[in-house]
């Protein structure tokens, strides 16, 4: 009885995370707030099983002395699985960035994905493509693949614009106002290239002198035209 009624519980998990993890995507909700449940909702379901498995093998085994036995396997097995899950990104990492010295700006080209490197993180690589498109891939997935370089490898392209406008606002709120329309498009090579500096003229009118360095001079234009549509939809004219 007691196997049976496991068996029943196992079916009925088994189609309820399936037909979950279907709904989800249309969940009615905010899209960062639906970002952030997709993302937990494979470790939540991997939870269930862990939790369904304890218990199963309690009602089965809980008289017998193979309990604790298989209650310190499955530990290990999770243990082993999760080591495996997080660390093997990590280390696939530290070898491809001591041999490739992946940096910002730098072009490359792997069987998955072409072009710049964006980020090169601890367990993933982030590659901005032609389209301006973000790329992540995981490290594992091109640890032994051939990753190539051009030999004309350009890191960046550097871009300065002047604009004049008039505003109300606090000098530091308005840098921090641009600062993060700038960051949010897919052609900033990174954060840090990012310069920012805002003078003023007389009051309520200002200067601000904006500095980047993009992928290539095409998406460079396209930066500067985004930064003069933003302070010119949210600042006034002088």
């Amino acid at each position: 009885m007691v196997y049976i009624w496991i068996t029943a519980v196992a079916l009925f998990l088994f189609f309820f995370l399936r037909f979950t993890s279907k709904w989800l995507p249309g969940l009615p909700a905010g899209k960062r707030t639906k970002r952030t449940i997709l993302r937990a909702f494979p470790v939540i379901e991997f939870g269930i099983w862990v939790v369904f498995a304890v218990k199963s093998i309690g009602l089965a085994f809980g008289d017998t002395p193979f309990y604790q036995i298989m209650i310190n396997a499955m530990v290990l097995v999770v243990a082993l699985i999760c080591a495996w899950y997080f660390l093997r990104d990590f280390v696939a990492g530290i070898v491809l960035k001591s041999e490739n010295g992946f940096e910002p700006g730098m072009e490359i080209d792997t069987p998955f994905a072409r072009g710049t490197v964006r980020k090169a993180g601890y367990r993933s690589l982030e590659l901005t493509d032609a389209n301006g498109h973000y790329v992540r891939i995981p490290y594992s997935r091109i640890s032994g693949e051939v990753i190539s370089k051009p030999s004309n490898n350009k890191k960046r392209v550097e871009h300065e614009l002047e604009l004049g406008f008039g505003s109300n606002q606090e000098i530091s709120a308005i840098k921090q106002q641009i600062r993060k329309r700038a960051l949010e498009l897919p052609w900033i090579v990174k954060e840090e290239s990012l310069k920012v500096e805002i003078n003023s003229l007389s009051p309520e009118k200002y200067m601000a002198k904006i500095k980047f360095y993009s992928v290539t001079p095409e998406t460079a234009v396209k930066t500067e035209e985004s930064i003069r549509k933003f302070i010119a939809e949210n600042y006034f004219p002088i």
